[in-house]
């Protein structure tokens, strides 16, 4: 293979002879806390949008008068790690591969070191999508294979990071990421303007981040949730940088991730050592990425949307989380929600 390569397999089925494993990179589980203010902002369904609207004025109506902060408010994949794992080896082992998956949630760690004290786990690294806010905006960092004896230390100090940001701090947790040999730091979907400021203002914050730490990360995402355009400009800046691109599914639902990592490792740390050191990364993208964006997405939100009831939460001024539903109203069914006649 080439260094650095990708292939879309509805053009080309064949497999590189020296290819042993498929990695799957950035996929979520039960434990990810998905901001449901960044959906609203985000969508142009009507479906979503109404729902939301009725759950505004349910809870105006219960807490006299009083706006819900969608700031507080979140949604968890359906999947747990158990079964988030399944989804993912299943697609690789049907390529005839040795699986390697990295489960990684909204800065929390728990599934990875979970999973690897069940039997089959024990070659599942922990990792976490760290959120790090800069500037305006806020950028996502892809952690792979924390050693486990210090995973919930650096995940407290992370978490300290994103609640109370400080330049100096940043580069000083980068430095210690980037001095554990076996580890993978990976700018995820760089070009998402989470905070809506607008491509320009995004890319000018984006110049600036990897200005001050380009050089403490490893790799930038190829993502399967992210159109192609968007994708082909990352390829560019890592030409740029010159640093390796990688896959990020960045799975959801129930759906495998979109892309995956074809690697000669055996191991995790293997195919962090290739990365990293050898600067070798082959991303294949799948059947489903070609797919058009928005039916996977509302695929992925149909799947919360069925059980809505256990998987939308809020968290209270207290810092309590409760789920959502009892603050809207005692006894609801997503169709009254929806605009359907019922009772509540």
């Amino acid at each position: 293979m080439s260094r650095l390569t990708f292939q879309f397999w509805w053009q080309d089925q064949s497999t590189p002879a020296s290819v042993r494993s498929g990695v799957s990179l950035h996929s979520h589980t039960s434990h990810s806390e998905e901001a449901l203010d960044v959906i609203l902002q985000h969508t142009d369904c009507s479906a979503v949008r109404s729902f939301a609207r009725w759950v505004e004025g349910r809870y105006a109506n219960r807490h006299d008068g009083e706006a819900l902060d969608w700031s507080r408010a979140f949604w968890t994949p359906p999947l747990d790690p158990a079964a988030a794992l399944a989804v993912e080896r299943r697609q690789i082992t049907g390529l005839q591969l040795h699986p390697l998956v990295s489960l990684t949630d909204h800065d929390n760690c728990d599934a990875g070191l979970r999973l690897q004290g069940q039997r089959g786990c024990t070659d599942v690294p922990i990792s976490v999508e760290w959120t790090v806010p800069f500037g305006r905006t806020l950028f996502h960092l892809g952690v792979h294979n924390l050693p486990r004896n210090a995973a919930r230390s650096l995940m407290a100090e992370m978490a300290d990071y994103t609640a109370c940001p400080q330049p100096a701090r940043l580069a000083s947790l980068l430095d210690h990421l980037n001095g554990l040999p076996e580890a993978l730091v990976v700018l995820n979907h760089p070009l998402y303007d989470e905070a809506r400021l607008g491509p320009a203002h995004h890319g000018l914050l984006l110049g600036e981040f990897l200005t001050r730490y380009g050089g403490h990360l490893h790799a930038l995402e190829l993502n399967g949730l992210r159109p192609w355009p968007e994708n082909e400009t990352v390829l560019r800046m890592a030409t740029d940088l010159g640093l390796p691109y990688v896959s990020g599914g960045d799975r959801h639902g129930s759906e495998p991730s979109a892309n995956l990592n074809l690697t000669a490792a055996r191991s995790f740390p293997e195919f962090v050592h290739e990365i990293r050191f050898r600067r070798r990364s082959h991303v294949l993208f799948l059947p489903q990425y070609r797919k058009p964006l928005a039916q996977r997405q509302v695929m992925a939100g149909c799947e919360v949307a069925a059980r809505w009831t256990e998987r939308l939460h809020y968290r209270l001024a207290t810092g309590l989380t409760v789920p959502l539903l009892p603050l809207v109203s005692r006894s609801v069914t997503l169709n009254h929600a929806l605009g359907v006649r019922g009772h509540s």
